[in-house]
């Protein structure tokens, strides 16, 4: 479970990390 909660957790961070550089990009 930790493992799976942790893998999740990484999942979100690159999302956000992503959406920041496309939102960059954007503006």
């Amino acid at each position: 479970k930790h493992t799976i909660f942790g893998r999740v957790c990484k999942g979100m961070e690159i999302v956000k990390r992503l959406g920041s550089v496309q939102t960059d990009k954007n503006d």
